[in-house]
């Protein structure tokens, strides 16, 4: 409820002071930027670079669970760091994969091709 009557206010004020501002330059409202960070997380990363002795509350209670929705039961860091790597990750390895498959086949390919050549 605080977040929301501040950002009303900031909000309220952005407009006040563009409405008196004789500058025809516009840019990006802090409540715009202020928004996006807050609906896509990044203000957690932000706090937690912020605060090095809150940095580890700040990552297991905002960051942590935003990757690990789809999986819950980790126990270990092997099983949990690919979490990291994107939100989701288990696409980009599944691509990284197809993309290894086809490599491999394409340079088998090269190289029986150059085999043949001689």
């Amino acid at each position: 409820m605080m977040r929301g009557e501040f950002m009303d206010i900031l909000i309220a004020e952005e407009q006040r002071l563009s409405s008196t501002s004789t500058s025809n330059h516009e840019s990006p409202q802090l409540s715009d930027i202020m928004e996006e960070s807050w609906k896509m997380g990044t203000l957690w990363y932000a706090l937690a670079l912020a605060s090095p002795t809150g940095l580890f509350t700040v990552f297991y209670k905002q960051i942590q669970p935003i990757f690990l929705e789809n999986c819950p039961e980790h126990d270990t860091f092997q099983q949990i760091m690919p979490w990291y790597w994107a939100q989701d990750w288990v696409k980009v390895a599944a691509s990284k994969l197809s993309n290894r498959k086809e490599y491999d086949i394409r340079l088998q390919q090269a190289f029986e091709g150059d085999t043949m050549a001689k």
